[in-house]
């Protein structure tokens, strides 16, 4: 007979059998002790897996109208002995759950995931590229896709999404939706999108922070295909000394054929933030001062329309943009120009004391962040962006480096944190300097010849008797405190 669940469920502790019709709003649970089986080709509107010892499919036949819940367990089924997913339904798959095999699916279905841990997605996905509608990646780990999948209406990730193993389809005009409550949701791996909008919006890929963006039809490009890797650098000549993610940008025309170029696409990007966390990617780097970059015949070249990065403390993510994107291929954060950089070493005579200088400043609360905007910080128009979450260890106050062509004439300034030991370091406690700008940045440094000024806001400055040459991948070391 037909049966009606509107106030209970039923919890089932042995076999279920059912060659007729439950429904309602309450659900069958199969939560025994030890292995269970499910027998008939009746229906269920809500049907839930809960046994660890695992549940077993008999005979087949049976449908599930709305939702089958994988709580814990296996539920095992084989192309004998299978069941049915009527149209627009949805799995429910949580951490410690698994499907043996694929179930017959109707013409669409939804796929969640819940859980704490990560999850390897399974036969719960549909091989048939137009059968997944939504995919709702809620656990509060990694989801891991194992095989090629396409969602053809939503997606929603709430924390990690990983896709290396094989391709995320987006099938669909609508964005990804990221959770951002507590940590900045992503995802990591390839993103195919086949609907690339040419409407001046933004087509989201990866995060909130990448994206691609066309104002008008872009010639023969009929698909997006963009590879994310985070925390991962590229096994290319200087790939170590950039920005710890990389960017795979491609596209593929109407009939099938990789492009080369695109036709005046802006593309936005992002990278975690996090001084002194596992999950950082800014490999000490400067925030203001890097630029997208692109592999070209063996060097990395800037793409000169990058706009000035900025990062937040709040969020734990760094983000800019790049205009006039025109060529495809491989891309990463670095800094413009090549890497310039040096070691310097100067004592500041008011807290020297024995042989090196006191951190009072910063041991009693003193020592600020950004830089107080009084002189010489105020030299530098990127004071403000020399924040961190915590200054290094043993600092005793903030210096302006200058970089002058002539000796007489002002130059171009950088500022740095002087520790006890006279070493200079970066905000992040980084002894080897790294001092070129962005593309678009009037403070910008290049390669060169250069007198260097080092400037306090209480001590005379002190200044190279002669210019120093600073070259790409050439380390200057510079000692102010011995007379040469």
């Amino acid at each position: 007979a037909r049966v009606k669940l509107y106030k209970e469920r039923i919890v089932a502790k042995s076999a279920v059998y059912n060659n007729a019709t439950t429904f309602g709003d309450k659900e069958i649970r199969l939560k025994g002790d030890t292995t269970q089986e499910i027998i008939g080709n009746g229906t269920y509107d809500y049907l839930t897996i809960d046994n660890a010892k695992g549940v077993k499919v008999k005979g087949g036949g049976f449908t599930v109208n709305k939702e089958l819940n994988l709580s814990a367990g296996e539920l095992t089924n084989s192309s004998s002995e299978n069941f049915n997913l009527a149209d627009s339904s949805k799995i429910v798959r949580y951490s410690g759950s698994s499907l043996a095999n694929s179930p017959n699916f109707g013409k669409t279905v939804n796929v969640e995931y819940r859980g704490n841990s990560d999850i390897n997605a399974g036969p719960e996905i549909p091989d048939n590229p137009t059968t997944l509608q939504n995919l709702i990646a809620n656990n509060n780990s990694s989801l891991n896709l194992t095989k090629k999948t396409t969602v053809n209406d939503s997606i929603f990730v709430r924390k990690y999404l990983d896709t290396k193993r094989d391709t995320l389809v987006l099938n669909t005009h609508k964005n990804p939706v990221f959770n951002q409550t507590t940590e900045i949701a992503q995802i990591a791996g390839t993103i195919r999108l086949i609907k690339v909008r040419f409407d001046s919006t933004r087509n989201y890929l990866h995060n909130p922070f990448t994206y691609a963006v066309f104002s008008k039809p872009n010639p023969g490009l009929k698909e997006l295909i963009v590879d994310v890797r985070p925390r991962t650098f590229f096994p290319y000549p200087g790939g170590n000394v950039k920005v710890k993610r990389t960017f795979a940008i491609n596209a593929v025309d109407s009939n099938g054929s990789v492009m080369n170029n695109t036709n005046d696409m802006v593309f936005g990007y992002g990278w975690r933030v996090l001084p002194g966390d596992t999950l950082d990617e800014s490999n000490g780097l400067v925030t203001n001062q890097l630029v997208f970059q692109r592999f070209d015949n063996g060097a990395w070249t800037d793409n000169v329309n990058s706009n000035v990065a900025r990062d937040s403390n709040q969020i734990g993510w760094a983000f800019s943009s790049t205009s006039n994107l025109k060529d495809f291929g491989y891309y990463v954060i670095g800094h413009s120009g090549g890497i310039l950089a040096f070691n310097a070493k100067v004592f500041l005579e008011g807290p020297f004391r024995y042989g090196s200088m006191a951190d009072d400043l910063k041991n009693k609360g003193y020592l600020t962040m950004p830089p107080p905007d009084i002189y010489p910080y105020n030299m530098d128009p990127n004071r403000k962006f020399y924040v961190t979450q915590q200054l290094p260890d043993s600092v005793v106050d903030w210096v302006v480096v200058e970089f002058r062509a002539n000796f007489t004439e002002p130059g171009k300034v950088r500022t740095y944190l002087v520790k006890r030991n006279g070493k200079l370091c970066d905000i992040y406690g980084n002894e080897e300097l790294l001092i070129t700008g962005t593309g678009n940045d009037s403070n910008r440094i290049d390669s060169g010849n250069y007198y260097i000024v080092v400037r306090h806001r209480n001590h005379l400055a002190i200044v190279t008797d002669n210019y120093v040459s600073l070259l790409p991948g050439i380390k200057k070391e510079m000692d102010f405190s011995i007379a040469s």
